[in-house]
């Protein structure tokens, strides 16, 4: 990895190019007609054997066409595959040998795959595929799509690793999909929940609040400004200004997608843990409608729709609209849980080859839930006075509040130019708002009942932009396929965050007193914001046989101006910063015909520092390296999916005290290392047992760190808050027939292992197993009246264990969630 750090230079040029290239990838330049079928040429198809969803997104690449499918009919289908130079109507007879699969031609671009009708049907004569009658096909169910809806628990394709429609079985990097099936079968409440039984990923860390989605991802993360947020949404990053973040409600997603590993090569500055990547529920070619009401534990009230269909009698426009209103209460005393949701989506296409799809986000938090805080004595520590409660708060009912406004709205847009080339836009604005009071903690006192606290004032206002423009060509050399990836993304954030603090009143932490009078702070100084960010990158999938090698590079630049200003003396200070930096990935994957696919890959990953050393240098960007070795497992005919992966990460460029001046200055020499084991198993075991498992392994040690005499080196030991292991399942079985038919019961278990507060290891957050459970009834299975009607009732923490999520290394410790009751009645049509 290559980078460089120095003063910030004009972003003139920069801004010029980007919206240069937004407008070259938007103008629809000259596309090339499709043959037909008869005329169309020979092309060079190397396809292996394997799921015939896979094989099909592979055909259409090749060829140029546009496959449509219904994604239930090619569950557990396995394709014999085909290589040489045919044409592409040859090539797809081939492909559906014996898969019990035929195919249409739509028109002279489209193709539709269907189900063949049994012999017996059409007397005993093979059905040529332009005998077939289509079924209705949902634009969503074409083949491959990375952003698509999966039935049931296991997807088949993602674009999040590739920013291409790949099969997740050839992509050579860990990637896990939680999808829409899945959240509401576990009824998740937040994008967190949702993550509960990804390998690799703690979830809860900041405790029993609900205001954030901050994780610690392959053993990075961290507290307050410090957290790895959920921060991507439909391939775009979410952007942040300080000590803030957004927050994306799950009822608006169709997936939730977890990629492990650095991945700056497509993204630009992440961290190297990984990132969470969210997928907007988009417009569908099916009519369809949703309602459903909950309530539950802490007084929870919530209703919710989800509409979406055809606008027009051609099916150019397709709209979607999805909203939720909630009023509850939460974990935490006096603090309570009310949120609006409004999010529309409108899809125009106004020809096969194009498609724009405008989204939209509405989503105002009225007041969002904060944590409790409690010192290590009394949580983790013993208090001569006793143990605190779960429910303990060390805030004030009439100071703490949130009050957050997030607006989204931006376009996904696709032009297929010819049978090689695609061109894509995505684009998206945010304007962000949040007024927030808040209470932390200081020191207990020697009677370790006394605790010190400061309350804050914080006011946040930001705008940002994210584009991401890309071509795509899809083109063979020889033996080999190509899906080659050329892209150029921008992102910019203007940020306002102002604060104030003031030392409050000590609070008796066994017994409280809330309601005291104290001098509230008022807003003292102000931060300014202007970042941006331009990365250029290339990226080539080459396919041989059963051969998958994957290969890409990036170049990024990032300046950032920070303004910190007095308001009260009316003074301030401005500091500016660039940096580049060039990061690159390289993987190799086989593909067996028995469905397992060993890989191997390589990783890099970049993310800016703000500052300078005692030689007033800027910090230059911290970096993270993974190699990785794995094996991927989708056994032919089987509905399932297994992962298993080892890789060793490594994070260098940390700051750390330099010697010469401790209390001033640090040094770019801190290094961590993980080296870690994850499984990941989905699987339908029987007919109606849906299963998951996963298990994670992380090895992670601070390896380089200077030490001072108040702040001891952490050489040696594990970073804060990072358990060595973390295992969960979860299983459902339906009922079919009998008494019991079409009742659904389940049950998870979720184990976190010990963590430490301190950066020394000396004190220890114990290890800690929760229990969840489902029971669902479908109403209108054995109730004609009640067709589309279902009922159900989902417990997290079922036995209501108290227990410390997490702690940071400056006295304060989490508690994490109490049990939760969440009863659903559902109505779709």
């Amino acid at each position: 990895m290559a980078r460089n750090a120095g003063r910030r230079k004009p972003r003139g040029w920069r801004t010029a190019g980007w919206v240069l290239a937004a407008l070259a990838a938007a103008s629809p330049a000259g596309r090339a007609l499709a043959q037909s079928r008869v005329e169309a040429p020979a092309t060079a198809f190397s396809i292996p054997p394997g799921p015939i969803g896979g094989a099909l997104t592979r055909f259409g690449e090749a060829s140029g066409l546009r496959v449509l499918a219904l994604s239930q009919e090619l569950e557990g289908r396995r394709s014999p595959g085909v290589s040489g130079r045919m044409p592409a109507e040859e090539a797809l007879r081939r492909l559906l040998a014996g898969t019990g699969l035929g195919y249409r031609f739509s028109d002279a671009g489209s193709v539709t795959i269907v189900v063949l009708p049994p012999p017996a049907a059409t007397g005993g004569v093979a059905v040529d595929g332009d005998a077939v009658l289509i079924p209705p096909v949902d634009v969503q169910g074409r083949v491959g799509r990375g952003w698509a809806p999966a039935p049931g628990l296991i997807a088949e394709a993602t674009n999040t690793g590739t920013k291409t429609d790949t099969p997740i079985i050839e992509t050579p990097q860990s990637i896990s999909v939680v999808t829409r099936d899945q959240m509401d079968r576990q009824a998740v409440q937040t994008v967190s929940d949702a993550l509960r039984f990804v390998p690799g990923v703690v979830t809860g860390t900041a405790g029993n609040q609900t205001r954030y989605d901050s994780i610690f991802l392959r053993g990075f993360g961290g507290f307050a400004n410090d957290s790895a947020f959920v921060n991507y949404m439909d391939g775009l990053k979410l952007l942040r200004d300080v000590r803030i973040s957004p927050q994306i409600d799950p009822w608006a997603l169709e997936r939730v997608e977890v990629f492990r590993g650095p991945s700056s090569v497509l993204y630009g500055q992440a961290n190297p843990g990984g990132f969470v990547n969210l997928v907007s529920r988009r417009p569908t070619e099916t009519r369809f409608g949703e309602v459903n009401l909950q309530a539950g534990t802490n007084e929870r009230k919530q209703a919710a729709f989800d509409l979406g269909g055809p606008i027009d009698a051609d099916g150019k426009f397709l709209y979607r609209l999805t909203g939720l209103m909630r009023n509850a209460e939460s974990d935490v005393p006096y603090q309570s849980d009310r949120r609006v949701l409004i999010a529309p989506a409108l899809t125009w296409r106004p020809d096969a080859d194009t498609s724009v799809t405008f989204l939209g986000q509405y989503q105002h938090d009225a007041d969002a839930p904060n944590f409790g805080i409690a010192p290590y004595n009394g949580s983790v520590l013993p208090n001569i006075n006793g143990r605190l409660p779960a429910t303990f708060f060390q805030g004030d009912p009439n100071w703490n509040e949130l009050q957050r406004t997030q607006w989204l709205g931006g376009w996904l847009a696709e032009h297929r130019l010819n049978n090689v080339f695609t061109i894509r836009q995505n684009f998206r604005y945010q304007n962000f708002s949040a007024d927030t009071k808040d209470v932390s903690i200081g020191s207990l006192a020697a009677d370790q009942r006394s605790l010190s606290r400061t309350f804050s004032l914080f006011r946040h206002r930001y705008e940002a932009v994210t584009l991401d423009n890309q071509v795509q060509a899809d083109f063979a050399t020889g033996p080999l396929s190509h899906t080659l990836l050329v892209g150029l993304d921008y992102q910019h954030l203007w940020g306002d965050f102002r604060f104030g603090q003031t030392a409050g009143p000590a609070l008796d932490i066994f017994q409280p007193v809330y309601g005291v009078n104290f001098t509230a702070p008022t807003l003292t100084n102000m931060r300014k914001t202007d970042a941006d960010q331009i990365g250029i990158y290339v990226q080539d999938q080459v396919r041989l046989d059963h051969w998958v090698l994957s290969l890409g590079g990036r170049h990024d630049w990032a300046d950032s101006r920070l303004t910190s200003i007095s308001l009260a003396a009316r003074r301030g200070s401005t500091s500016e910063q660039s940096d580049s930096a060039f990061t690159g990935k390289a993987g190799l994957l086989y593909l067996f015909d028995n469905g397992i696919a060993p890989y191997v890959s390589y990783s890099e990953s970049f993310e800016p520092q703000i500052g300078t050393t005692l030689e007033g240098k800027a910090y230059e960007p911290t970096e993270g390296r993974q190699y990785e070795a794995g094996i991927k497992y989708q056994p032919p005919g089987r509905n399932s999916f297994v992962t298993l992966a080892a890789y060793n990460l490594t994070r260098t460029n940390l700051l750390t005290p330099d010697l010469r001046a401790p209390t001033l200055y640090s040094v770019q020499t801190g290094e961590v290392r993980v080296r870690g084991i994850e499984l990941e198993a989905k699987a339908r075991l029987l007919d109606g047992l849906d299963v998951l498992a996963s298990y994670a392994l992380q090895d992670a040690e601070v390896t380089k760190d200077n030490g001072t005499a108040s702040a001891p080196s952490a050489q040696g030991k594990r970073p804060t808050a990072v358990p060595r292991n973390t295992a969960s399942a979860w299983a459902e079985y339906t009922f079919a027939g009998g008494p019991l038919n079409a009742l659904s019961v389940g049950g998870g278990i979720r184990y976190v292992g010990s963590t430490y507060a301190d950066r020394q290891n000396t004190i220890k957050v114990d290890s800690y197993t929760l229990w969840d459970a489902s029971i669902r009834y479908d109403l209108g299975a054995n109730i004609a009246a009640l067709k589309g009607m279902s009922l159900a009732v989902n417990g997290q923490n079922i036995g209501n264990q108290r227990y410390v999520a997490a702690c940071d290394q400056y006295n304060g410790c989490y508690f994490g969630a109490r049990r939760s009751v969440i009863a659903t009645l559902r109505y779709r049509w």
